[in-house]
């Protein structure tokens, strides 16, 4: 099932690679799209950001060891 999965979500990231570099490479509507990788780049930015959020939120929510004893 894992193995399955991981072919599942390669083929997954090959299209998604080969439609960005073909089809959509024609549409220029903004300055950050004639970044080739602006939007993997982007993605793994906000990945760090919403890990850095919740590490900061378990630092703040966090319980004493005995807090439901």
């Amino acid at each position: 099932m894992k193995t399955l999965f991981s072919i599942l979500l390669f083929l997954l990231l090959a299209a998604s690679v080969v439609v960005e570099f073909t089809m959509l490479s024609g549409e220029q509507h903004h300055w950050w799209n004639s970044i080739p990788i602006f939007y993997g780049l982007f993605g793994l930015a906000i990945s760090i950001g919403l890990l850095l959020l919740s590490i900061g939120l378990r630092r703040l929510l966090r319980r004493g060891e005995h807090y439901y004893d």
